[in-house]
């Protein structure tokens, strides 16, 4: 899951996804951005995060995404 091509798969079916799959897209985002920042992929991690932190999503995410921006801002 933590691969630029699985980024781009679950960002896309984000923009379609019904309702009551928003946060389970969004987690499976996370651990995406986690998994890229973890293997040294910064940029791709920090454009899932700052993604994840717009209005539309829940507060935990956002909370979340804004901890993966730090990191990635800080990891060298």
């Amino acid at each position: 899951i933590g691969t630029p091509a699985a980024a781009d798969a679950l960002s896309e079916f984000a923009k379609t996804a019904p309702a009551d799959m928003k946060v389970p897209v969004a987690d499976a985002r996370l651990l995406c951005a986690e998994q890229l920042l973890a293997d040294g992929a910064k940029s791709e991690a920090l454009a899932l995060y700052k993604a994840l932190n717009g209005s539309d999503q829940p507060t935990q995410v956002r909370v979340a995404a804004i901890k993966g921006m730090l990191a990635a801002s800080t990891k060298k």
